[in-house]
């Protein structure tokens, strides 16, 4: 006895096609996440920062994408295509830290101030936020 989507048939809608199963949308994702979005971190400059005591936050979204303010930055929110940096803690003292090469040297890149970084993943979570009790 199988349950909504167990059959492994798609239903149809109207005589078109029908709703896509997870494993097609999974596929889907990872094919536009290897064309288009890999190619784009692979060509930033990657480095970690490291900071002498566990002062960094994570979150259920942790990564996140930063740009300067510019009045002639395209417009809508900041993708890995317009970001000046990616940034990603990877622990309590460790930052992932990538950089376009139109944004220069990764000092002028992003603000890798531990306050600033938190700021953001704060900013950028929606369910709960992870810290150190320090």
């Amino acid at each position: 006895m199988g349950g909504c989507g167990e059959s492994g048939q798609k239903a149809e809608i109207n005589g078109g096609p029908g709703i896509p199963t997870l494993d097609e949308v999974m596929a889907v994702s990872m094919d536009v996440a290897v064309k288009s979005v890999e190619p784009r971190l692979e060509a930033m400059k990657w480095c970690v920062h490291r900071y002498n005591r566990p002062v960094l936050m994570t979150s259920d979204r942790p990564v996140s994408a930063w740009r300067h303010q510019d009045p002639g930055a395209p417009p809508g929110g900041v993708g890995v295509e317009t970001a000046d940096a990616v940034r990603f803690p990877l622990s309590p003292r460790a930052l992932l830290l990538l950089t376009s090469e139109k944004a220069g040297s990764p000092s002028r890149a992003a603000d890798h101030r531990h306050q600033a970084v938190n700021d953001e993943t704060g900013r950028h979570c929606q369910h709960f936020v992870v810290a150190t009790p320090e």
